[in-house]
């Protein structure tokens, strides 16, 4: 891992007021609670029996289909990030919409649409805490493939040979010698409509834990507030921020651009889709429009001298 690599997690901001900040701890979640329904419902497995022995067609356990899947998704505790595309350039003006907390999708459908936050972790520091909190269960981490899940071979994942095996090896230590050969598909395998979330996740399955919680002091680099957040829960996100020192910043989607300002800041001004490296034509130069620091639009002229200058209002 790369040491100033971030990860990002997405939540509401009362989620972040009432229990990240104020225990400076995260919780993963239990599988069954995640919004993707392959993953939080009954799974397709399939089981084949050995033909003659004590599994026929007559006394075939019916509700082995469910209680795998729930031996798995109940047992099973995950804690989802976002991260940066893999194209993201610094030379693009769509380059801060490639980070990790730039991702609409995310701010709409975990961020509150806007009224919540995205938390910027640093994921060698974030790893090294889940590691050292779960020290004695397995621990799976890695970035999510998204792909045409109907159309996917996923090989013998979700076929069991032989039901006869389950049955006599018990069903938590079946489990587990699946999810070390079939991890990838089971955790890491997702359908194409959500890639747009660029997921990377830690998963942990474990029958011993009912609640997992890692102390997250030293992991957070920042945290970026959503641009409709109420002023009260920004003022106390301040208030909790202000003890351990961690960065604030406010993202405003500004025209065709996204750009972050430090709070509290006086007087900053973010350009809307204006290059430098743009031909300005001579005489006149061009006008176009910016924000201050609290999203407001603020009409300015850019001389053919590159000097930039704010208008009055009319």
């Amino acid at each position: 891992m790369n040491d100033a690599e971030k990860i990002y997690h997405y939540t509401s901001a009362e989620t972040l007021i009432k229990y990240i900040l104020k225990d400076m701890r995260i919780k993963f979640s239990n599988y069954n609670s995640l919004n993707d329904p392959r993953e939080s419902k009954t799974w397709p497995f399939a089981f084949y029996s050995k033909g003659a022995g004590k599994i026929n067609f007559n006394n075939f356990p019916s509700n082995l289909f469910e209680t795998f899947s729930n031996q798995i998704v109940n047992n099973t505790f995950v804690f989802c990030c976002s991260r940066d595309t893999p194209d993201a350039n610094k030379n693009n003006l769509n380059y801060n919409y490639k980070l990790g907390f730039g991702h609409p999708r995310m701010w709409a459908q975990y961020g509150n649409n806007y009224k919540g936050v995205c938390i910027a972790f640093n994921k060698e520091k974030l790893h090294k805490a889940i590691l050292r909190n779960i020290p004695n269960e397995k621990i799976y981490y890695g970035p999510i493939e998204y792909c045409d899940l109907a159309n996917k071979n996923n090989g013998l994942a979700f076929e069991i040979t032989y039901v006869e095996d389950v049955l006599d090896l018990g069903m938590d230590r079946f489990v587990n010698k699946l999810l070390t050969k079939y991890s990838k598909e089971y955790y890491f395998t997702k359908d194409i409509d959500w890639q747009n979330e660029w997921e990377y996740r830690w998963v942990c399955y474990s029958e011993k834990e009912k609640e997992i919680l890692i102390p997250i002091t030293d992991c957070i680099e920042e945290i970026i507030i959503g641009q409709d957040c109420t002023f009260e829960n920004i003022t106390k996100i301040q208030n909790l921020t202000s003890v351990e020192k961690i960065p604030l910043n406010i993202l405003y989607h500004q025209g065709r651009t996204i750009n972050l300002f430090p709070f509290p800041s006086k007087d900053l001004y973010a350009l809307d889709g204006i290059s430098f490296s743009t031909n300005i034509l001579a005489n006149g130069g061009v006008y176009a429009q910016a924000h201050d620091n609290k999203g407001n639009p603020i009409p300015v002229h850019i001389g053919i001298d590159g000097a930039v200058r704010i208008l009055n209002k009319s």
